[in-house]
């Protein structure tokens, strides 16, 4: 026995997806789609920008007013309409213990007391597992670990960004307030991934360089017969093989960097890399200083424009030189070619101080500084000074104001300049030079669609518009063979006409207790024919028992307009031999709705591709509030009954007001049992008109006659 009418069918899609934005799938916009012309939309927004102010010595000032600050846009003054300003007391001490021959450290300035922030501090730390060594690794982590322990502070956004030669770039975390979170995902960070130093390769393939400009010809023909290699080290062929293979590595590097540069143009307000690395070699870009031999000009060209790209995006470079000091000591290269092989590089003399300390012509100390410079950051030179160094840090971007003001925003991907002034004489200001106007969906790089979906996905606060509305209902089914989770997406007609207009991807990301990603379920929709519709997207997918966060990203491929919601589950054991009762499925009566289930080859698994069918034509899914003064709802109460024919049962029902505690019995009206094998569906007509605004539970208790078992299940309420 069913309803009349009932539509069935919820199907399920399966992706596996890692922390890795490699790992999304990005579809591209159609042909026909290509060929529109781009229509630039024009909106009014409000411009927020970030400004550190201090003396000529670097101590934060923080007592300017709004009248302190002339700010231009495009060369145009503007009216400021925002003005916040907010400080983070450094973990040091407010002065230190005077050292002879030094100028006493001054008191750092007190915390001033401010609400929340418009625009937090942002942090992205990267790894360069690359241009590395396994101990510069270590003492990265380390230092990482220190920050997020002692420098990053509540409302502090974090991000964890990774670059090896053999997985390439990974984000493993975007921008989060979830601290706890970032410090989770840091720890699985493997230090594994560090691929050796290629500085030792660059200095290798100089030595030979300079020992071949050394050789005269006669000593060029005693050597004849008699290879590099066999006298254990590697020929000038094999050297650079292997360094132009670096150059591509370098190639791939500073473009990968570039791409985040680029994506990163969407997060407002100000961005504060740390990077943790040894640097690209100075000579394997630039050559040697005097005579340029070695030059490559199109890796010079790549990195300044990647450098440009990270200062237009208001990005400050913190370079963290892991090498332990200034100048590299290599004590093994020189034992091993003293008493090792023998062979000695002609450049290398027993009197010369080069032969314990490296030339810092083959270090990536020029590139860090230069990152640092462009970018209005700095450079610190001694990992092993990691804790002043995360002072100075905190000290440059504790203190900071927040100036704000409406502009008429076009989204044409045009860069805007800023210019902030203070009338504060002696004052130095840092603060962005610019901004990106946000740019069609249809102009985004793949990475930039990545990051947009991922901080779609991960972010409590997304950098990209805010969402359209959505709600999510997640129903867990236990049965004696399968744990499964549906997901029914609740579209309101609003959002379904700003998502039509092309396919959509309908993306849930299922995340256990300790906030890993375990599923991941994908199926695309074009929505264009239902736009003044209440659309209701089905997915499901086969779980193990446990607590879940599920979260829902509805995607248009075209635009990028998106909607997204978010739902907590928790899934059972499965067990057989009593009557079970599973997650209702709240309707809301008199509004129809489109049911669009996943067309995938696992959409008949399990029990709940029937257990959750309804009228779409007399009813719409609740996922989320509903109106005060509501009549009724419609509750489908799935109760598993595997090998039980004819089960006799008694079911009660009631709602609890969870503000007081109070338990309220509600007069359910049962409808007509819907039976199936294994499993029976009970709808209960539940009067609401009475139930002033506020959030319940709406519980449900079945007893088993005959063996007067009891199973109970409960549902979240809210009306408003």
């Amino acid at each position: 026995m069913r309803f009349s009418g009932m539509k069935t069918g919820i199907g399920a899609a399966v992706f596996f997806f890692g922390t890795s934005v490699s790992g999304l799938t990005t579809i591209q916009a159609g042909p026909d789609q290509l060929k529109k012309p781009l229509e630039y939309r024009v909106s009014v927004s409000l411009k927020l920008i970030q400004v550190s102010v201090t003396d000529r010595k670097g101590r934060p000032i923080t007592d300017l007013t709004l009248d302190d600050f002339i700010v231009t846009d495009n060369g145009k003054p503007v009216a400021l309409s925002v003005f916040e300003k907010h400080a983070v007391v450094s973990r040091r001490p407010p002065a230190d213990t005077p050292v002879p021959g030094q100028e006493p450290e001054q008191p750092k300035p007190r915390a001033v007391e401010s609400p929340a922030p418009s625009i937090s501090r942002k942090f992205l730390l990267f790894f360069d597992f690359a241009f590395n060594t396994p101990k510069g690794v270590e003492k990265a982590m380390t230092t990482a670990v220190l920050f997020l322990d002692k420098i990053a502070k509540p409302g502090d956004e974090v991000g964890l960004v990774s670059f090896s030669l053999f997985q390439g770039m990974k984000i493993h975390e975007f921008f989060t307030a979830d601290l706890p979170r970032v410090r989770k995902t840091l720890s699985q960070i493997s230090s594994k991934s560090a691929a050796g130093r290629f500085e030792n390769m660059e200095a290798k393939y100089w030595t030979k360089w300079e020992a071949a400009q050394l050789d005269s010809a006669a000593e060029k023909e005693l050597k004849q017969g008699m290879s590099d290699d066999v006298r254990g080290v590697p020929s000038n062929s094999t050297l650079t093989m292997q360094r132009g293979e670096l150059k591509a590595q370098v190639q791939l590097y500073l473009s990968r960097l570039a791409d985040i540069a680029s994506a990163l143009r969407i997060v407002p307000g100000q961005k504060n890399l740390i990077m943790f690395s040894t640097g690209i070699p100075n000579t394997l870009i630039h050559g040697l200083a005097f005579t340029g031999t070695g030059r490559d000009e199109h890796l010079r060209v790549r990195l300044e424009e990647t450098m440009g790209m990270l200062s237009s995006a208001n990005v400050a470079f913190y370079g963290f030189d892991t090498r332990e000091q200034g100048r590299t000591v290599d004590l093994f290269r020189t034992d091993e070619e003293t008493f090792g092989t023998g062979y000695k590089s002609r450049n290398m003399t027993d009197t010369e101080s080069f032969n314990i300390v490296g030339d810092e012509r083959l270090t990536g100390r020029n590139t860090l500084e230069r990152f640092a410079d462009r970018t209005g950051g700095q450079y610190f030179g001694n990992i092993r000074e990691h804790e002043r160094n995360l002072d100075r840090i905190q000290n440059m971007t504790g203190t900071y104001y927040v100036l704000g003001y409406p502009i008429e925003e076009t989204a044409d991907g045009a860069y805007r300049k800023i210019e902030v002034e203070t009338k504060r004489k002696g004052a130095v200001l840092h603060a962005q030079t610019g901004y990106f106007n946000p740019k069609p969906f249809a102009e985004y790089s793949k990475i930039e669609k990545d990051l947009h979906l991922f901080d779609l996905a991960y972010s409590e606060r997304p950098q990209s518009p805010a969402p359209l509305p959505a709600g999510l209902s997640v129903l867990a089914v236990s049965a004696e063979s399968s744990t499964d989770l549906v997901y029914l997406t609740r579209l309101p007609p609003e959002t379904v006409e700003k998502l039509a207009g092309g396919v959509s991807e309908i993306v849930t990301f299922v995340f256990d207790k300790s906030g890993e990603l375990v599923e991941l379920e994908r199926f695309e929709r074009d929505l264009a024919p239902w736009k003044d519709k209440v659309v209701c997207l089905a997915s499901g997918a086969r779980l193990d028992p446990g607590s879940y966060q599920c979260r829902v990203v509805v995607r248009n491929l075209a635009t990028g307009a998106a909607a997204a919601a978010s739902a907590r589950a928790f899934l059972p054991e499965a067990s057989g031999g009593e009557i079970r009762l599973q997650t209702p499925l709240l309707l809301l009566p008199g509004e129809a709705s489109v049911y669009l289930p996943a067309r995938t080859a696992s959409a008949s698994q399990g029990l709940w591709p029937l257990m959750y069918s309804f009228d779409a034509d007399r009813y719409s899914p609740i996922a989320g509030p509903i109106a005060r003064g509501t009549p009724k709802i419609l509750v489908l109460l799935p109760c598993v009954a595997e090998g039980i024919e004819s089960p006799q049962v008694r079911l009660r029902s009631s709602v609890v007001d969870v503000a007081t505690g109070r338990n309220m019995e509600l007069t359910a009206v049962p409808l007509a049992t819907v039976f199936q094998k294994d499993f029976f569906v009970q709808p209960l007509e539940l009067p609401c008109d009475a139930l002033p605004a506020g959030q319940y539970t709406l519980r449900f208790q079945i007893e088993d006659v005959l063996t007067r078992s009891v199973n109970r299940v409960s549902v979240p309420l809210t009306i408003r």
